[in-house]
C-alpha cells in the first residue's frame, strides 16, 4: 500500500476510535462509522488488486471520499 492510502487509513481509524460511533467529516464529506469502515475496506482491497474488480460501486459519501483520494 502506498504512503497516501496507508495515511488516509489510519486517518479514518484515528477517527473511528476518537467518535465512537457517531458521525464525523472527513474530506468535507460527512460519514458514519459504517461507511469509513467500508472506505478502508475499498481502499485495501485497490492496493492489493490495483482496482475495485468485483466489488459494488460505491455510492454517497464513500464515492466521494474514494474519487479524492484514489
Amino acid at each position: 500500500m502506498n504512503k497516501k492510502l496507508s495515511m488516509v487509513v489510519k486517518a479514518l481509524e484515528n477517527k473511528i476510535m476518537l467518535t465512537e460511533c457517531r458521525g464525523f467529516k472527513y474530506k468535507g464529506v460527512r460519514l458514519s462509522t459504517s461507511d469509513a469502515n467500508t472506505i478502508i475496506f475499498y481502499i485495501e482491497r485497490y492496493a492489493a488488486n490495483g482496482s475495485f474488480y468485483g466489488l459494488m460501486d460505491p455510492s454517497g459519501g464513500v464515492k466521494r471520499v474514494l474519487d479524492q483520494v484514489v
